[in-house]
C-alpha cells in the first residue's frame, strides 16, 4: 500500500486548487492537465497505486510550471524555522522553571508549598480537557475543533511550506489555504500539542534543577509556614495527598504526623527539610513530568505517523474522475436534459461548473433532451459503455415534477449505472429566479417531495447565471465526503 506524505499530499492539494479554482485562469490550461496525467501514468508504471499515481502528477504539474513561467513558480518544502520555534519554546520554558522560588522561601521549605499545588491543579485542569477530548472522539466520534494557537500554526507552516514568487496566483490560494486547514487539524493538533507538552516537561525540569541547586548545599529548614491559616490535620492531610504516590513509586518515607505537629511548634529540622526536598521532587514527577512526557511522547508518535501516512481523502469527484483514468476509463460525465431544452448559456455554465469540479481533463457529453412524446428509453442512448464519473439529469423547476415520469426515470437511470456512479439531479431555477422569485420556494419542495420518493436529493441551480454561489453549491454536493473519510488505499 502506498502512503503519502505530507508534503506530497500538500503538493496534490495545491495542484488541485489551481485546477478547481477560477481565480487560475491561465495558470493551468485543460491541455496541460491531460498532460500531466498521462506523463504521471507513464512513469509510475501499471502496478502503481493510485496514491502513487497522484504525488507523480503534482510533482509533475508544478515542475512543469516552474519550467514553463519561473515567474509563477511554486516551491513547496518543510519549513524548519517551526520545529526550531517549538525547540526554543522548550528551552524558555526551562529557563522559567529554573527562575521560579516554588520551594524556595528564605531558609525554608514547607510542608504544603501552594505555589507547587497551584501547579499541580493547571496540569489536573490540562489532563481533564486531554481526557474530555479522548472520549469525544470515541464515544461521539466528533473530536473538540482545533485550537486557534493550532490553527494559527498551520496557517503559518502553510505560508513558510508554500514559497510563491508570482503575484498572480493570489486568487487560488486562499482556497487552497482553507482546505489545507481542514484536512491537516489533526496533525496541526499534534504539533502544538507535541510543543506544548514539551515545554511543559522543561518547565518541571527547571523547577527540579533549581529545587536542587538552591535547596540541598543550603542549611534549609523544615516549616509549615505558608500553611498556618489552616489546622494542622488538614494540612498534613493535603500534604499525604499530595506525596504519597510519589513516595510509594520512589521509595521515599512520608514524615510522621506528630512531626508536622512538632515543625508548628518549633520549625528547625535539617534533616525533615531535606526529606521534604525529596518528597516534593518526587510528587512533581509523577503529577507532571511522568503525565506530560507520555502526553508529549504519544503526541510525537502521532506526528510522525501522519507525516509519512497523511489521512487525505480521495472520495471527491475531483479524484474520481482521476481514478477513472488510473484505471483505464474515461472521465466522462452524461448529462441527460429530460423534458427540458436547455438553452446554450444554461450549457456553458453547467460545463464550467463540471470543470471546477471534476477537474479540466473530464469529457462532459450534454445529450439531446428525452422531450415529451420521445421514446422514454431514449437516454440509454446517452450512457457510455465504459462508464461515468457521473450522471447528471437536468430538470426545469418551472415543470410539474411527477412519481410516474420523473420518478421513475431516475428510478431506471439510478438501475442502468453503477453503484458507485454519482446520480446527481439538477433542477434549473432560472425560469423562477428571473420572473417570479417569490413562487421559487414553493416549486423547490414540490420537486423535493416526488425526488424523495425515489430516494435521490435534488440540486437547485441557476444554470443560466452560473453564478459562484451556484458552482460552490454544485462543488459542495460533489465533495460533501471530502472532509469526512480518510484516505484509502488503492
Amino acid at each position: 500500500m502506498a502512503r503519502l506524505s505530507e508534503q506530497e499530499a500538500l503538493a496534490i492539494c495545491v495542484v488541485r486548487s489551481i485546477e478547481q479554482s477560477a481565480q487560475s485562469s491561465g495558470l493551468w490550461t485543460k491541455t496541460e492537465a491531460t498532460k500531466a496525467t498521462q506523463a504521471a501514468l507513464d512513469l509510475t508504471g501499471a502496478r502503481a497505486s493510485f496514491s502513487e499515481m497522484l504525488a507523480r502528477r503534482a510533482q509533475w504539474a508544478i515542475n512543469h510550471l516552474a519550467q514553463r513561467s519561473p515567474e509563477q513558480a511554486l516551491r513547496i518544502k518543510d519549513p524548519k524555522w517551526l520545529g526550531a520555534a517549538a525547540w526554543l519554546l522548550c528551552a524558555a520554558a526551562f529557563l522559567a522553571g529554573c527562575a521560579t522560588d516554588h520551594l524556595a522561601s528564605g531558609k525554608q521549605v514547607n510542608v504544603v508549598e501552594y505555589s507547587l499545588v497551584g501547579l499541580f491543579l493547571w496540569n489536573f485542569f490540562v489532563y481533564f480537557f486531554v481526557l474530555d477530548g479522548l472520549a469525544r472522539t470515541l464515544l461521539l466520534g466528533a473530536p473538540r475543533s482545533p485550537s486557534v494557537i493550532s490553527e494559527s500554526i498551520a496557517k503559518l507552516r502553510f505560508r513558510s511550506a508554500l514559497k510563491i514568487s508570482g503575484q498572480r496566483t493570489r486568487g487560488w490560494l486562499l482556497a487552497c489555504q482553507e482546505r489545507w486547514i481542514q484536512l491537516s487539524r489533526t496533525l496541526s493538533t499534534c504539533r502544538t500539542n507535541a510543543a506544548f507538552h514539551g515545554a511543559a516537561v522543561c518547565f518541571a525540569l527547571g523547577v527540579l534543577a533549581m529545587l536542587y541547586w538552591r535547596g540541598l548545599p543550603t542549611q534549609y529548614q523544615a516549616s509549615v509556614a505558608g500553611s498556618t491559616w489552616l489546622d494542622i490535620e488538614v494540612t498534613y492531610q493535603v500534604f499525604t495527598f499530595i506525596v504519597t504516590p510519589g513516595a510509594r513509586l520512589f521509595g521515599l518515607q512520608i514524615p510522621s504526623p506528630e512531626d508536622v505537629a512538632t515543625l508548628h511548634a518549633n520549625a528547625n529540622s535539617l534533616e525533615l527539610a531535606r526529606g521534604l526536598f525529596h518528597l516534593h521532587a518526587a510528587s512533581l514527577a509523577v503529577w507532571v513530568l511522568i503525565p506530560r512526557t507520555l502526553l508529549a511522547l504519544i503526541s510525537l508518535i502521532n506526528l510522525w505517523r501522519l507525516r509519512r501516512a497523511f489521512p487525505l481523502p480521495i472520495t471527491a469527484a475531483y479524484f474520481t474522475a482521476l481514478r477513472s483514468v488510473w484505471r483505464g476509463q474515461k472521465i466522462a460525465v452524461a448529462i441527460v436534459p429530460f423534458r427540458y431544452e436547455m438553452s446554450q448559456q444554461a450549457r456553458l455554465n453547467l460545463q464550467k461548473m463540471l470543470e471546477r469540479g471534476f477537474g479540466l481533463s473530464v469529457d462532459i457529453s450534454i445529450q439531446q433532451p428525452v422531450l415529451m412524446g420521445d421514446n422514454p428509453a431514449d437516454w440509454k442512448q446517452s450512457l457510455n459503455k465504459q462508464g461515468h464519473v457521473a450522471v447528471i439529469p437536468v430538470f426545469n423547476v418551472a415543470a410539474t415534477a411527477e412519481s410516474n415520469a420523473h420518478g421513475v426515470f431516475l428510478t431506471r437511470l439510478r438501475s442502468a449505472i453503477d453503484a458507485e456512479t454519482p446520480l446527481v439531479p439538477i433542477v434549473d431555477t432560472a425560469a423562477f429566479t428571473q420572473e417570479d422569485p417569490r413562487r421559487l420556494p414553493e416549486r423547490q419542495a414540490q420537486w423535493r417531495r416526488i425526488l424523495d420518493k425515489v430516494h435521490t436529493e435534488p440540486l437547485f441551480l441557476d444554470l443560466e447565471s452560473g453564478t459562484e454561489g451556484d458552482i460552490s453549491t454544485f462543488q459542495n454536493r460533489m465533495n460533501r465526503d471530502d472532509s469526512t473519510r480518510p484516505h484509502q488505499p488503492s
